[in-house]
């Protein structure tokens, strides 16, 4: 394990600290007494906040992970023979420990996409698959779209409104995985209502914590309906905090005075720099656009190999990620590298110095 200040860190978003304002929210909340399991006025107020946020009434369920969030909002929608399709690379398919499968109970259904985003045309594909009233092949219940993608891309507003299309037409629930969704907004630059729930967004796993929180994570229901099940889903799954006031406290320290975005655009800000110097590096290519604060980049595995070994941190990714168009060849290795709220321009130089060292070498 590289030790601090011995590298740069580009490994994952969630390697940064807390941002200032989250510790000082964190430190608020911590003095007196509050009721436990979200009965306390600061878990009340976010309720506000967000519909706020979100300029529509919303229910909020605070979770322990992201994963626990995704496992929750599609719990309130699971029924026998349910299938939930999704971009072949989303959390809830490859990095949850088939929880949503295990503990949830439905199957999930892989589509292909491109440059990490599923077309309306591949959910009418992946409907066609579980003809109503096929038993034997069961029933789609669910599309699960990633915001911004596993690819550091982003749907547009009618990107997410042409699914939520045919998700209402077919009687289908739309959920979006927000771990990134701050980063999205910036990149879209869009409200957060159009996005979501106006365009056919049901159910939203938001996150802070990649984003600058310490744990941060909860779901938004814009489906009065779901309030019931999703209340006793949340207990059941052992996702209520006793001291539900501290993950409250963080997520209106993100809200008040758009602290979200100002630590968002930053990450953003630095990959897209990030991006910029990499592509430049003889042998460097992106696999993927930089929309978000995560770059994707095709080296020459002994440029890759040099770097961790001078103690620069980021992950080797798998080749079959990307497009058949963006195919990784023999002697290169596919990496991401993550920006962050913490981020430095001297983080960058000290990367890309390093990284033409190790070509010249």
């Amino acid at each position: 394990m590289p030790k601090q200040g011995q590298c740069v860190f580009f490994g994952s978003d969630n390697w940064a600290g807390a941002a200032p304002e989250i510790n000082e929210a964190l430190a608020a909340a911590s003095s007196g007494f509050a009721a436990a399991y979200g009965g306390d006025d600061l878990t009340s107020q976010l309720r506000d906040e967000l519909g706020a946020f979100f300029d529509r009434d919303v229910d909020v369920f605070c979770t322990a992970t992201g994963s626990g969030a995704n496992m929750l909002a599609l719990s309130a929608v699971a029924r026998p023979g349910g299938v939930v399709l999704a971009q072949r690379d989303a959390h809830i398919l490859v990095d949850e420990a088939c929880g949503p499968e295990s503990l949830v109970g439905m199957k999930l259904h892989k589509l292909r996409g491109r440059q990490g985003r599923i077309s309306a045309q591949e959910v009418l594909e992946g409907l066609a698959a579980y003809p109503e009233g096929a038993v034997y092949r069961g029933r789609v219940i669910a599309v699960s779209m990633t915001q911004g993608t596993e690819l550091g891309t982003t749907y547009c507003v009618m990107d997410v409104a042409a699914i939520g299309s045919i998700a209402r037409r077919n009687g289908v629930v739309l959920h979006m995985d927000g771990a990134r969704f701050s980063n999205a907004l910036v990149a879209q630059n869009v409200p957060p209502k159009a996005i979501t729930h106006e365009a056919g967004v049901d159910l939203l796993s938001l996150g802070f914590t990649k984003n600058g929180a310490w744990a941060s994570e909860m779901v938004v229901s814009f489906r009065p309906e779901f309030r019931d099940d999703l209340a006793y889903r949340n207990k059941q799954m052992g996702q209520v905090f006793s001291k539900n006031r501290f993950a409250a406290a963080q997520a209106l320290a993100m809200l008040k005075d758009d602290r979200w975005r100002v630590l968002a655009s930053h990450a953003n800000a630095m990959a897209a720099k990030l991006s910029d110097a990499v592509s430049g590096l003889p042998g460097c290519r992106l696999a993927a656009p930089t929309e978000i604060n995560e770059v994707f980049a095709i080296m020459p595995s002994a440029m890759a190999e040099t770097l961790s070994q001078a103690g620069a941190v980021f992950a080797p990714w798998p080749a079959d990620t990307v497009d058949d168009d963006m195919s990784v060849g023999e002697g290169e290795t596919l990496v991401r590298l993550v920006a962050s709220f913490a981020t430095t321009d001297e983080h960058i130089d000290q990367f890309v110095d390093a990284a033409s060292k190790a070509k010249a070498a």
